[in-house]
């Protein structure tokens, strides 16, 4: 698969040079990082700082050191907080939203439906979803849970079942780029034999460092 690696300079300090020949020694830098940049996410995006030493009658002299820009629990507020896509056969609880790598995401998923429904087998899912310049996608279940197998359910009851869902450890954190983006939803869904199925989804933001 062809790939394009793009390289964006977020800020650029300049240290002129006085008349003194000599250049040794130590000089503090501090930069910041935009409150919209991407974090550090696996291959999909790296971030470092560059010295450069400018010389006229010479070639310049760089050195360059990585650095791991980790996203925050805050800057996923806006997705986490979306309210779930459900059937109204469903319902979902999740203890947090907010996860990191390594994570448990627990909870309860309730079915009630208005007829008695018969099930093949009731699943939860973390799905990841990647988008990539010029309609290039990836959808993967990173993991899953049955439930429940062949359940029926009366018309009018209300059956939970709860569960334990584990965040992959090598999970990449959610994050939105100028030309990709990682995101990750929550899936719940019970199969029917030759019927729709019911699914529940809600979006969840991975956060955290990823060297």
């Amino acid at each position: 698969m062809e790939t394009t690696t793009e390289d964006v300079v977020v800020q650029t300090i300049n240290y002129p040079l006085d008349t003194t020949p000599s250049i040794v020694g130590e000089r503090a830098v501090q930069l910041w990082v935009p409150e919209d940049a991407p974090p550090t996410a696996g291959p999909l995006v790296r971030w470092k700082v560059r010295a450069v030493i400018d010389r006229k009658l010479g070639g310049d002299v760089t050195a360059e050191a990585r650095v791991v820009v980790a996203s925050t629990r805050e800057s996923g507020a806006a997705r986490a907080a979306a309210a779930p896509d459900v059937d109204e056969q469903l319902d979902i609880t999740l203890s947090d939203r907010h996860v990191r790598p390594g994570d448990t995401v627990s909870g309860v998923l309730v079915v009630k439906p208005g007829k008695t429904v018969k099930f093949t087998d009731v699943r939860v899912e973390i799905q990841s979803h990647r988008r990539d310049q010029d309609g290039l996608h990836d959808d993967e279940t990173i993991a899953g849970l049955a439930v429940s197998g062949k359940t029926e359910v009366e018309g009018g009851s209300r059956q939970e079942f709860p569960f334990e869902l584990q965040v992959p450890l090598d999970a990449m954190p959610s994050f939105t780029a100028s030309r990709n983006e990682v995101h990750y939803d929550f899936v719940a869904s019970g199969a029917r034999r030759l019927r729709t199925d019911y699914n529940a989804t809600a979006p969840l933001h991975v956060y955290g460092g990823d060297a």
